[in-house]
């Protein structure tokens, strides 16, 4: 699938929200209650945090562009970009950080190909990932 037909199909879609990597299209699965529980802490916290400052937090509603080939919808994600922050934008392209709540079923992508992913996109200063089955959470910069 093209960047075009993605982009088309997930602004399309009122039920499902879809990432994209390199060609191929993975729908996401909903989450538990401690799954969003934590994102929205996450986005709390960060927002509290960074009152004041030119940057913002935003919540998986919205895309991420690490690649002109990859868009995905990390829990949380942090820009401090004007370009990004402006208007009705649907996709962020200079992410400074990437919050992602693991549970089961992800862990083992986040912590292995999307870790990948991130750090070859040179505006991601800290990607940070909380586990949902114990208290742990680990920072990479």
């Amino acid at each position: 699938m093209s960047v075009e037909e993605y982009l088309e199909l997930d602004r399309n879609s009122v039920d499902a929200r879809y990432e994209y990597i390199d060609g191929v299209v993975t729908m996401l699965a909903g989450g538990t209650t401690n799954h969003s529980r934590i994102s929205v802490n996450v986005v709390s916290l960060l927002r509290a945090a960074l009152r004041g400052s030119p940057c913002e937090v935003f919540n998986s509603d919205l895309r991420v562009s690490i690649s002109s080939t990859r868009y995905v919808l990390p829990d949380a994600s942090v820009s401090c970009v004007p370009g990004d922050l402006e208007g009705e934008n649907d996709t962020i392209y200079s992410p400074c950080v990437i919050v992602e709540v693991l549970s089961p079923s992800t862990e083992a992508t986040d912590r292995g190909k999307k870790f990948r992913y991130y750090q070859s996109c040179l505006s991601i200063q800290e990607y940070v990932l909380i586990s949902t089955q114990e208290q742990a959470v680990d920072v990479y910069r």
